[in-house]
């Protein structure tokens, strides 16, 4: 009974772990990345920020 007892905590405590994970979308993490690494203006935001705002 013990035993059972055990397994049933434990089944009872993983699958809501199981089904409450998140669906995750590729497509949209694919394009954020790209967008990231091929279109990110960071750079030119640092010049910005320290070659023309920053030596006052």
């Amino acid at each position: 009974m013990q035993r059972f007892s055990l397994r049933l905590t434990l089944v009872l405590l993983v699958v809501p772990l199981l089904v409450a994970q998140e669906r995750v979308d590729l497509n949209t993490v694919h394009r954020i990345r790209y967008e990231a690494l091929q279109n990110s203006k960071v750079m030119e935001y640092i010049w910005q920020l320290t070659e023309v705002n920053g030596p006052r």
